[in-house]
């Protein structure tokens, strides 16, 4: 846009147009390069270590190419209707307008890591092409258009810039955005993803010492029961093995060489172990003691041990 202020029809036009175009070409592209449809946007993710340089650099050329050629078909398509590079407004400073460039941009990286970076951003990658265009829809309309061409994307300015060969503040359309989109990736991803990492890793090892509790009182309860069923046990019971009613099997069982019965010695240990593997005894009503915890902890021990 060169310099002067757009008529408000104009300008609600344009931001319409913004924000429906947008939303549609981070849509159909998100699938394949992420949406990435402005070099400021892909700049920030770089900084933010989302996207590599190599890529960064592809995604450029991509990204400007393209400018080139929509203003060719657009040129083509209006017999050469006039597409005169961005300019400031008569009495405006550079300055004005690499501040206003900063903020717009801001917002519209801040957007994209909130919506489509961040770890925990849930569903809302799922509306992120609507959300971002409409806050270029918002920012075209709140008044970087009417006096600055609210651009926050240099692969547009340099189109324009391009075709009509006018240089003079094209530098101001590429400074604004990269400083705008470095600060809102540095301070999205030092702040909230940085502390999202920290939480995580807080919760990870949490989890990891409470396994490695309850792995230890299962080592516990499985080596209560090779001293149980090792010879030396029986043999020091203090009676023969026809005899003793705590290590035989009850004889009125059906399938008796499937069972193994549980002393009441062993009843304890395997008791306090239920709450340390989060059993609930009232899911073991209506069956005999032994057969409940043999049939509970069978798969720690093999097909074995499993009653019938």
């Amino acid at each position: 846009m060169s310099g002067g202020a757009a008529p408000g029809n104009v300008m609600i036009a344009a931001a319409i147009a913004h924000a429906f175009s947008l939303f549609v070409a981070i849509s159909v592209s998100s699938n394949i390069s992420g949406g990435h449809v402005n070099p400021a946007v892909t700049f920030g993710c770089f900084l933010g270590g989302h996207i590599t340089l190599c890529r960064s650099v592809l995604y450029w050329i991509a990204q400007l190419l393209g400018s080139v050629v929509a203003l060719s078909l657009l040129k083509f398509a209006t017999s050469g209707s006039d597409t005169s590079s961005y300019a400031l407004k008569a009495g405006a400073t550079p300055w004005n307008a690499i501040i206003f460039e900063i903020v717009m941009t801001f917002g519209l990286v801040y957007t994209v890591y909130a919506t489509t970076i961040d770890p925990k951003r849930g569903n809302m990658e799922s509306i992120a092409p609507i959300v971002i265009g409409f806050l270029v829809g918002a920012n075209v309309l709140s008044g970087g258009g009417c006096f600055y061409g609210a651009e926050m994307n240099p692969a547009m300015a340099f189109g324009q810039a391009l075709d009509s060969w006018t240089w003079k503040s094209h530098w101001i359309y590429w400074l604004g955005p990269f400083v705008g989109a470095a600060i809102a990736a540095l301070v999205y991803d030092t702040i909230f993803i940085g502390s999202h990492e920290q939480l995580s890793t807080e919760v990870v090892e949490k989890e990891r010492d409470e396994e490695e509790a309850d792995s230890s009182s299962l080592d516990k309860l499985l080596k209560e029961i090779d001293e149980f069923e090792s010879e030396e046990e029986v043999a020091n019971c203090g009676l023969g093995e026809e005899e003793c009613l705590e290590c035989k099997a009850p004889e009125d069982e059906e399938d008796n060489n499937d069972r193994v019965y549980v002393p009441e010695k062993f009843k304890s240990i395997a008791v306090e172990n239920m709450e340390i593997l989060g059993l609930n005894s009232c899911l073991l009503e209506g069956v005999d003691f032994p057969t409940r915890i043999l049939n509970l902890f069978w798969p720690l021990f093999g097909p074995d041990l499993r009653l019938g």
